[in-house]
């Protein structure tokens, strides 16, 4: 199901029934279908070459296996995969989309991955174990990819300690295991809704929480909102990336009311 945007108020959904095949690509050749200028140009090149010029999307391991087909995760590239057959869900994904999809992803542990390939009770042991692992490694790609591309912090939590508030979150990279949590840091401020003005200066820590303390929650008032941003930093990057945006209510309590994912590009 995809939602399409007409005004800011009103769009309309629609439904789209795909077959398995084309969501895997069970074809001889796994094909990436060529949908930018650049990969014309790829396959133009191919063409005046006479197949010696070989695209990219042609790539794949054929395997000895009718049940496995063409399939592995050598040759797997999570930006420039397409499906055999052209499929909105790809066409119209957006990062936030994407890191949506890793999160459920990244659900399903090596041990799920193992068990959802042992239902198929595949006749050659030694495929099981190749669809097994090229299944994971997959996973393993998609996941490192696409969380790298957006603030990877998820699961939010506000919780009241003493008279101040802890906020804690998840670093998906981290909890995959494509990061370190070592080498990873973190930073917060506070401030009204439109950033206007800052009740806390930038706040760096090594961990994936925070304490807002009570005299910075005295300082809020009841009934406004504010924004906290939080920034992560991992061992690769030079400059801290945008920021994921928590909007807090304070009420009787304080609460979170919104959240707003910023682009880096």
């Amino acid at each position: 199901d995809i939602f399409f945007k007409k005004t800011n108020d009103t769009g309309h959904i629609e439904h789209y029934l795909t077959n398995l095949a084309s969501a895997f690509d069970d074809t001889k050749k796994e094909v990436v279908l060529p949908q930018k200028s650049k990969d014309y140009k790829r396959a133009v090149g191919s063409l005046f070459s006479f197949g010696i010029y070989d695209p990219y999307w042609t790539g794949g391991s054929m395997t000895e296996s009718e049940a496995v087909g063409s399939f592995d995760a050598a040759g797997f590239d999570p930006q420039g995969w397409r499906s055999s057959r052209p499929n909105a869900a790809f066409k119209e994904l957006t990062y936030r989309d994407a890191l949506w999809a890793s999160r459920i992803l990244m659900h399903f542990s090596d041990d799920d991955i193992t068990a959802i390939v042992k239902t198929a009770k595949l006749s050659d042991k030694k495929y099981q174990k190749y669809l097994i692992y090229n299944l994971i490694e997959r996973r393993n790609k998609i996941c490192r990819y696409w969380l790298s591309k957006l603030n990877p912090i998820d699961n939010f939590k506000l919780l009241q300690s003493g008279e101040g508030y802890t906020v804690s979150f998840d670093d998906l990279l981290v909890k995959g295991g494509f990061e370190n949590a070592a080498d990873t840091k973190y930073r917060f401020r506070l401030g009204t809704a439109n950033a206007t003005a800052m009740l806390t200066e930038w706040i760096e820590q090594n961990k994936p929480s925070f304490m807002i303390d009570a005299q910075t929650i005295k300082k809020m008032h009841k009934g406004m909102t504010y924004m906290l941003q939080l920034q992560t930093m991992h061992i690769d990057e030079i400059w801290w990336p945008p920021s994921v945006d928590l909007f807090l209510k304070k009420d009787k309590e304080l609460k979170i009311v919104g959240i707003k994912r910023r682009y880096s590009h």
